[in-house]
């Protein structure tokens, strides 16, 4: 940097340089710290509905919870580091004597050093913010399960009792149902030739004895019903042993 068109190294050169950089570095910060406030709101839009963590890994009720800890801790923390990050932005009030040279020169240092403390704790608790949101994405990928294979067998105990009874305009469809304790119990009732139009199909929970009592009622648009009833242990293999059994209801003729 030449000082009065001459290429010396002086004391005056030295001043110089020392306040170019200063104007430099007002520059620098903001554009450090807006590059940081971005990359924190850019990593807010991974957990909304249409970011990445979302249309991956599907409904959040389905995630483990140790997942969501990390998720909320990676969050809290980087909303922690925006407010600093915007703290290492506002002006810092001090106060100097105007003709005071090294007054000033103390008081802009004591505030730059501030601001720059500001900024280095949001950068690391920033750091800190990724990296539990990164471990909380570990796991959900780790805890990613290949679908769930379902094979028909007789293996589990079932009875299906059902029948069709006129009432009035209706027809009652009673349902008793035997199977294992406290299974879960998946009913259905299509009605038609093909059992093209399904009319129920709700989840029970069998009792401690391991019996289910409901009741429906249908109208009189078909004369034929299809009543369904099974339950899906699963065992550890993650393979569901359906047990199903599907019974055929016919409306009675009437002359």
């Amino acid at each position: 940097m030449a000082v009065e068109n001459e290429n010396i190294v002086s004391e005056k050169f030295w001043l110089n340089l020392a306040a170019e950089n200063i104007y430099n570095s007002f520059e620098k910060r903001v554009a450090s710290v807006t590059r940081l406030k971005e990359v924190i709101v850019w990593a807010f839009t991974l957990f909304t509905t249409g970011g990445f963590v979302i249309g991956v890994f599907g409904k959040v009720s389905e995630f483990p919870y140790y997942s969501l800890y990390l998720f909320g801790a990676g969050f809290a923390l980087l909303t922690l580091a925006y407010v600093l990050a915007g703290e290492a932005q506002y002006p810092v009030t001090q106060q100097y004597h105007p003709n005071d040279t090294e007054g000033i020169a103390r008081v802009f240092s004591a505030a730059v050093n501030k601001q720059s403390a500001f900024f280095k704790l949001a950068a690391g608790i920033t750091f800190l913010g990724f990296l539990a949101i990164a471990f909380a994405i570990l796991f959900l990928f780790s805890d990613a399960k290949k679908p769930v294979t379902v094979v028909k067998s007789e293996m589990y105990p079932l009875t299906v009792i059902t029948s069709l009874q006129k009432k009035d305009s209706l027809y009652a469809i009673p349902l008793t149902v035997m199977t294992l304790p406290k299974a879960e119990v998946y009913v259905s009732i299509r009605a038609g030739k093909e059992k093209e139009k399904l009319l129920f199909n709700e989840v029970y929970k069998a009792d401690t004895t391991g019996r289910l009592y409901q009741s429906f009622t249908v109208s009189e648009d078909s004369e034929l019903y299809w009543i369904k009833a099974g339950i899906r242990p699963v065992n550890k293999t993650d393979t569901i042993i359906e047990t199903s059994k599907t019974i055929r209801l016919e409306k009675p003729k009437t002359n």
